[in-house]
């Protein structure tokens, strides 16, 4: 079964390098720039899981990940930030995100992702 992942992230060093880290684990791997993008990105791709940053500069993630959910209830998305504050993590889990982690730790995403 192909395993497929979506990348949500602005800043596009950031993003190549999720991608670069997690390409062994994924068959395809899908990018966006920004939240606006996600819905559509999701309807055409069916991604396995989508990693999600917070800020962006149209659509933030928190919201994306929202708009997403609403439409594609079962989408399993991963929230990724710089920003790690109780409150941030609560809307988190608010929006329908699944797990919450901070991108000083690349290594968690990775075993988590490599579990799924």
């Amino acid at each position: 079964m192909m395993k497929r992942l979506l990348v949500v992230e602005d800043s596009e060093k950031f993003r190549k390098m999720l991608v670069s880290v997690l390409k062994g684990y994924y068959d395809e791997i899908y990018e966006c720039s920004d939240g606006r993008e996600v819905k559509s990105a999701y309807a055409k791709y069916m991604p396995d899981w989508v990693v999600m940053d917070v800020e962006m500069k149209d659509v933030d993630g928190l919201t994306a990940t929202k708009t997403l959910k609403s439409e594609y209830p079962n989408a399993h998305v991963v929230i990724m930030t710089q920003l790690c504050d109780p409150e941030l993590q609560f809307e988190a889990a608010c929006a329908g995100a699944e797990n919450f982690i901070s991108k000083e730790n690349i290594l968690e995403l990775k075993n988590l992702m490599v579990k799924r």
